[in-house]
């Protein structure tokens, strides 16, 4: 499994953990927000997957993020390049973003910054439960492997539900593992919150850190780099949540 495979691994691990972890038995509530903490997590997922591996200028940077893709998703992906920017459209994709069917398109330019490479990504899919995911992102690259990332988000969930959501946070990319910290907030009928502190994981290896979300079911899911979380609740209610992690 190549370096970026395994880091997308390691993302979406999050969605499902959080997702076990938060089922405290009000099943349209806790499926809604979970829903919504979902988006932003494979919103990240998104972003890391986009990273150029060659940031000596904004036509290195758009031609390695191609390659990128392209290995990532095989005959599903189709691209045109032209100078700094990349339009890949997706069409049936499965696998590392997800177990559903996903269509639409994925545009990203670079470009030399004051401090590097910096990036911006137009997103738009559909998935084959209906949902969609569009979100623009302001991103800088940096030279340790950093990649701060400022996003604004709409989208309509698999249950129907009508989001939107803004995002701050930082993705650190070293080898076969990623680290995330950071913010999203966002709104359906209620405000909620989806915040990251020091989540830490590398393949071969169980996660660390911490997710604190808000909403119609809240709670805090803690990894301790074992292969067991604990969920909880706002109301102080705890409970364990299996991993597979550390193979």
């Amino acid at each position: 499994m190549t370096s970026t495979h395994s880091r997308l691994f390691l993302l979406l691990a999050v969605v499902g953990a959080f997702a076990c972890g938060s089922d405290d038995g009000d099943a349209s509530a806790a499926a809604t927000t979970s829903e919504l903490s979902d988006a932003a997590t494979m919103e990240a997922v998104i972003v890391a997957s986009v990273t150029p591996s060659d940031l000596t200028d904004g036509e290195s940077a758009s031609a390695s993020a191609d390659a990128t893709v392209e290995a990532l998703l095989g005959d599903c992906v189709t691209s045109v390049t032209t100078a700094t920017t990349t339009t890949w459209t997706l069409s049936a994709c499965t696998g590392p973003w997800g177990l559903v069917t996903v269509d639409g398109t994925i545009v990203g330019s670079y470009r030399i910054g004051r401090t590097g490479i910096v990036g911006t990504l137009t997103v738009d899919l559909v998935t084959s439960e209906g949902g969609t995911l569009d979100f623009d992102a302001d991103i800088t690259y940096g030279t340790d492997g950093s990649i701060a990332v400022e996003s604004t988000a709409s989208g309509l969930g698999r249950r129907g539900n009508v989001t939107s959501r803004t995002g701050s946070y930082t993705l650190n990319l070293d080898g076969d593992c990623v680290a995330v910290d950071g913010e999203w907030s966002g709104t359906r009928s209620d405000a909620w919150t989806l915040v990251v502190v020091g989540y830490s994981a590398c393949s071969g290896a169980c996660p660390s850190g911490t997710l604190t979300r808000t909403g119609v079911v809240g709670g805090t899911l803690a990894f301790d780099g074992t292969d067991t979380a604990v969920f909880t609740s706002t109301g102080g209610e705890s409970r364990e949540v299996s991993l597979v992690c550390g193979e």
